[in-house]
């Protein structure tokens, strides 16, 4: 090993000895905001903790409404253990209410999500289900620390070969390695307050990496793309790509880029809040229903 890696491998390792020892440390007024905020979902009394779940997903007769407005009417649909599932339609039919569900950002208020065919979503432990899922929204947020840490933010008491293992790969997956390994300082930058310090895309890859490090068996992905340089965007595409791949976790992404949604193992389309079609993407353009209507109106981009 060179004397560079020696010395890098050195930094790397007393920043994450540093960065453990002052996890407490954060601002006063913020953890008293958190505190102050009523939690939408609670822990049941007799909350399950279960030893592992494989992913599968079942939606049964879901209804949901914001403010007394319904959103989600009747909905059903499963999702196969390690599969890629893809969401479409317009704005507000639906479609993010069902991924804030499905991460628990809020209960069902009629009818039930049930995991691995044998959980119902809220008799869950919420630490535990949360500990084997990964969110990606359209503007995820990131921590003011450096660039190894906010990756490896689900690390606990994993070790630290482990933890510089995964974060390498995790960036290199989500092509965020290619912009870290060209600033001065490395995984070791500093992002600043709500990542200011990096660009839009570059945000986004990080938020894909730190899911990716968790190694969930659910992914959520809500509009990973949006509002992207065409560059980022690409990379980001082609992360997704290799990502629908993937047969170890499940993964659920709302997209508006044909290019994601056409690799989809199954499509769900949401309109007015409901299911009203379902298939892969071949299949659908034969329908010539909605979904058909909806990519030669070009509301799903290239």
């Amino acid at each position: 090993i060179s004397l560079t890696e020696r010395a890098y491998s050195n930094i790397f390792q007393l920043g994450w000895i540093y960065e453990r020892a002052i996890d407490a440390a954060e601002p006063v007024d913020r953890v008293i905001s958190l505190l102050s905020q009523k939690p939408s979902v609670v822990n049941s009394p007799n909350a399950i903790i279960p030893k592992d779940i494989t992913g599968r997903i079942a939606f049964k007769h879901v209804t949901f409404a914001y403010n007394r407005k319904r959103v989600l009417r009747n909905v059903s649909f499963t999702i196969p253990v390690g599969s890629f599932t893809a969401l479409v339609g317009k704005s507000g039919g639906g479609k993010s209410t069902i991924a804030k569900l499905l991460s628990r950002y809020y209960d069902p208020q009629g009818g039930s999500i049930v995991i691995d065919s044998r959980y119902n979503l809220q008799d869950l432990d919420l630490d535990s289900y949360r500990s084997k899922t990964a969110v990606v929204f359209q503007d995820s947020p990131v921590p003011n620390r450096k660039i190894w840490e906010v990756i490896s933010y689900s690390a606990g008491k994993l070790d630290f070969a482990s933890v510089r293992a995964r974060v390498y790969e995790a960036a290199k997956q989500a092509f965020a390695d290619e912009f870290i390994s060209q600033l001065p300082e490395g995984y070791q930058t500093l992002v600043g307050e709500r990542g200011v310090k990096l660009s839009g895309g570059q945000r986004q890859r990080l938020a894909i990496a730190r899911a990716l490090f968790a190694e969930p068996k659910i992914l959520i992905m809500d509009e990973p793309t949006s509002h992207l340089d065409i560059h980022s965007e690409s990379l980001i595409q082609q992360a997704l790509k290799n990502l629908s791949k993937e047969r170890s976790f499940t993964k659920i992404i709302i997209a508006h880029r044909l290019s994601t949604v056409k690799n989809a193992d199954q499509i769900l389309v949401v309109e007015k809040g409901r299911i009203v079609e379902r298939g892969t993407h071949n299949k659908l353009l034969e329908k010539k229903g909605v979904y058909a209507k909806i990519v030669a109106q070009s509301e799903l981009k290239g």
